[in-house]
């Protein structure tokens, strides 16, 4: 049994704190956690052209950030969350699983006439009212996914981000018709936890695309990852990824640390699946 923290142990606490389960078994984790506060939450719409042009400045203004791109559309949502002393107007109802569903429904009638799909979406957002709701951050913060998806999600050098939306949006809008989920676009504050996608840096950019679960992600995947390659883009550990073991060592400067440490504790192997073997490049 190993007490690890910044003063006991502080090499295992580095890698342990992104670990894959690989390092052994957690059995007490202690968190250091802010007080309880409410927090502000706004939805807009903004044509996408002017919101990839103000997302630096929108991401400097609030604590958190993010927009949401909508395949043939030419509107985005932007979403910000901030402190605020503001009295208490709770959230409404869920909307955004109803939204979804329907806009895979114009994919089913009008994949085939791209320029009827994008009129009836801007038709459909450009008359939307800014939402805003402030309450307890546990309110806030969390959103019901009921519709499934499979996603993969890569994080890139910040000032990458909006380049590489760019070439996205193009590369959606002229090869994947069939595509109609929101991709997810946002900042995430830099650490030092070694298998963090997130160390080393201030602040690392990231796109998230989906495809719903009944359908294959494998081609439409296959075909947005090689976007990320020449930034050395660094996926999220829990979602998808097509990267083997040398394309990890290149990107993560602790990766040899970490494996040494996972040698050290886990000799056998014992903690390895397959997925872990092929990821370290063991057996």
């Amino acid at each position: 049994v190993l007490d690890c923290s910044r003063q006991n142990n502080p090499e295992i606490f580095d890698a342990a704190r992104v670990s894959l389960g690989s390092l052994g078994v957690i059995t007490q984790l202690s968190l250091q956690n802010v007080a309880t506060h409410n927090l502000k939450r706004r939805v807009w719409f903004e044509p996408i052209e002017q919101l990839i042009e103000r997302f630096d400045e929108y991401a400097a203004q609030h604590q958190s950030f993010e927009m949401y791109y909508l395949p043939f559309s030419d509107q985005a949502m932007a979403i910000s969350i901030d402190p605020t002393d503001e009295p208490l107007r709770p959230r409404g109802a869920e909307q955004d699983n109803d939204a979804v569903m329907g806009i895979k429904k114009l994919r089913d009638y009008l994949s085939w006439f791209p320029a009827a799909r994008r009129k009836l979406m801007n038709l459909a957002t450009e008359d939307y009212e800014p939402e805003e709701a402030v309450d307890v951050w546990n309110r806030i913060f969390p959103s019901n996914r009921a519709v499934r998806f499979n996603e993969m999600e890569y994080h890139l050098p910040r000032e990458q981000l909006m380049p590489t939306l760019r070439k996205v949006r193009e590369r959606v809008e002229s090869q994947h018709h069939e595509e109609f989920f929101p991709i997810e676009i946002r900042t995430v504050k830099g650490d030092d936890a070694w298998l963090s996608p997130f160390y080393g840096h201030a602040v690392s950019g990231s796109i998230a695309v989906h495809r719903y679960y009944v359908e294959d992600p494998l081609p439409y995947f296959a075909d947005i990852e090689p976007l990320y390659q020449p930034l050395a883009g660094r996926p999220h550990w829990g979602k998808m990824n097509t990267l083997k073991a040398a394309d990890f060592a290149s990107r993560y400067p602790k990766w040899k640390d970490f494996l040494d440490v996972r040698a050290s504790l886990d000799p056998d192997g014992r903690m390895l699946n397959p997925y872990l073997k092929q990821v370290f490049g063991i057996g």
